[in-house]
């Protein structure tokens, strides 16, 4: 546990309640007057499908470390780090070799008064009593000081264009892509309007205000375990993707602010997405309304001292250009009911309520000659993430997943791993060009037909930076 600046204590620690992204997840909650509020869970770039276990967090450099069976490792668990703070967190690293080894390595430890530490591990040559990678050991390692050697210099003259790096590159770029959540139909409901009055934040506190509505709604039909199961399922939606998204909102503001102010010309780009109900040509029309909700949102922060931005009247120079793109239903996922009749699905549902979105893909800052770059240059149609029974794979072979390319250069994608042999893919057309999809298609062979479990397949572009792309299929028994 940590002390925050106000002397509220935080609480890392792992889960396997619902509503996670795998098994085993990481979680933080804040205690206040001695009582803990509810746990939010760090999100997916810490969490995985696979089990994250043994946080510690070191306050000095802000740096959370952890062990994880699925992040790429040396072996089962191996120990990684992100630098970061509650639910905004940095890519994951792999601390290596010689802490990690191909064998289990958890509990990573340091000493307050040094950088010293500890850690436990089942690897070779540990004291055992029945095999020998039965048991852990605790072991510890000790930090070198850099000693400090002066010479006189060599004096070299180096001129590079790009010598003035954007101090907020990693920050901002942690927080994207940013999605705040609608209720269904808002903002103006049954309205024909491209935009709307309304700001993001009065649309956002509207929303939290129907938890209870969407629980009761989500979880009727059901009893007794079931029943608990689903409210709980809500209510993390609501706290780690609503609560958690308009958090990210509020912290990009304040850095999108300082990025401009220092004379930065910045261009985000920000999607609109509706559920399947209604029209394709009503949608697009709510699509816009949403993210006109967001624009109205980022104007009137700080009193309205972005508009200076937008007009580029700002005394810094800084220049800010929104660019809108409404995506209506095209892109819904199919698991989202598109039936009025049935509102259990088609509107109080977690897979409908993920789907009514606005969305900021796409930030690319101009500052002092070097370039800034964050796009979305990959899409999913389902979020990555699939839901099917084993009764439903009775009657199908295949599944076809479309991927979409919304960034503004052609791409290649390459299959890197799957976790499973009984599971074979093909991508119908490797290369996609903006604007375009293609299909990747998942036979599926048994045991994987007839056995609940997760399957997980790895996908790596060849854009430059790029990280690994994840799908997951998770088959269910009926």
């Amino acid at each position: 546990m940590i002390l925050d600046e106000n002397g509220n204590g935080i609480l890392f620690f792992t889960s396997n309640r619902p509503g996670g992204y795998g098994g085993y997840d990481l979680y933080f909650s804040i205690i206040k007057n001695f009582n803990f509020q509810v746990p939010i869970n760090l999100g997916p770039i810490i969490n995985t499908p696979g089990d994250e276990i043994t946080p510690y967090y070191d306050i000095r450099d802000s740096t959370l470390y952890f062990s994880s069976n699925f992040h790429i490792g040396l072996g089962g668990y191996d120990i990684f780090l992100s630098k970061g703070y509650l639910n905004s967190w940095q890519k994951v690293k792999n601390i290596g070799s010689p802490i990690n080894s191909p064998f289990n390595d958890f509990y990573f430890y340091r000493n307050s008064y040094d950088f010293d530490g500890y850690f436990s591990s089942n690897r070779k040559d540990s004291y055992f009593i029945q095999g020998q990678y039965c048991c852990y050991d605790i072991y510890t390692f000790y930090v070198e000081e850099k000693k400090l050697t002066i010479t006189e210099p060599e004096i070299t003259y180096t001129i590079s264009l790009n010598d003035t790096i954007n101090p907020l590159k990693e920050d901002i770029i942690s927080l994207l892509p940013i999605t705040v959540y609608f209720h269904n139909d808002i903002p103006d409901p049954r309205s024909w309007d491209t935009t709307t009055k309304y700001s993001y934040d009065e649309l956002y506190f509207a929303y939290l205000k129907l938890i209870d509505k969407y629980k009761k709604e989500y979880s009727k039909g059901l009893k007794g375990e079931d029943k608990l199961k689903a409210m709980q399922e809500m209510e993390a939606f609501f706290n780690e993707e609503v609560i958690g998204g308009f958090d990210k909102l509020q912290r990009f503001t304040n850095l999108l602010l300082e990025d401009l102010k220092n004379g930065s010309s910045v261009t985000i780009k920000i999607n609109g997405y509706c559920s399947p109900l209604h029209t394709s040509e009503y949608n697009i029309n709510l699509s816009k309304r949403r993210i006109s909700s967001l624009k109205n949102y980022l104007l009137k922060i700080n009193n309205g001292e972005l508009a200076a931005f937008i007009e580029g009247t700002h005394p810094s120079g800084g220049k800010l250009r929104i660019i809108e793109e409404p995506m209506g239903k095209e892109l819904a996922s199919p698991y989202a009911s598109d039936n009025p009749q049935d509102v259990q699905k088609s509107i109080y549902s977690i897979a409908a309520a993920q789907e009514r979105r606005a969305q900021i893909s796409s930030y690319i800052s101009d500052f002092k000659g070097s370039t800034l770059v964050y796009e979305s240059g990959i899409y999913y149609t389902d979020s990555s993430f699939i839901c099917i029974s084993t009764s439903q794979l009775k009657n199908i072979n295949s599944i076809d997943i479309p991927i979409y390319n919304i960034g503004n250069a052609p791409f290649e994608i390459e299959i890197l791993d799957l976790s499973k042999d009984c599971v074979q893919t093909m991508i119908l057309d490797p290369k996609i060009n903006p604007d375009k999809k293609t299909y990747l298609t998942v036979l599926l062979k048994e045991p994987c037909r007839s056995k609940p479990g997760l399957i997980t397949i790895k996908l790596k572009t060849n854009i430059q930076g790029d990280e690994l792309h994840l799908i997951s299929i998770l088959i269910i028994s009926d």
